[in-house]
């Protein structure tokens, strides 16, 4: 697709990457979907609360370093993001 790989995901998200003398990966999800509610409650939470960003670039970081691959750098972020996501759920009651 356009020079990019598929590279997996679930069924309401895909990762793509292009590898052509740069690095790109791309995120796709499904409008509207539960994982589109969450991302968006995320980077809400996140814009609004710096330590928890701090928290969640700390994680990325780790997770970049130690990923063979996207999944296995999604895989490793999952534990941050369910954190997150329910103190944002959380703040919102």
């Amino acid at each position: 697709m356009h020079g990019y790989d598929d590279c997996g995901g679930e069924h309401d998200r895909r990762y793509f990457r292009k590898r052509d003398g740069q690095y790109l990966n791309v995120q796709v999800t499904e409008y509207d979907s539960p994982k589109w509610q969450a991302s968006l409650l995320l980077r809400e939470y996140l814009r609004a609360n710096p330590g928890a960003a701090r928290r969640y670039a700390d994680a990325k970081r780790v997770a970049a370093i130690t990923s063979p691959t996207l999944l296995a750098y999604s895989t490793l972020k999952s534990a941050i993001v369910a954190e997150l996501l329910s103190e944002a759920e959380t703040g919102l009651k």
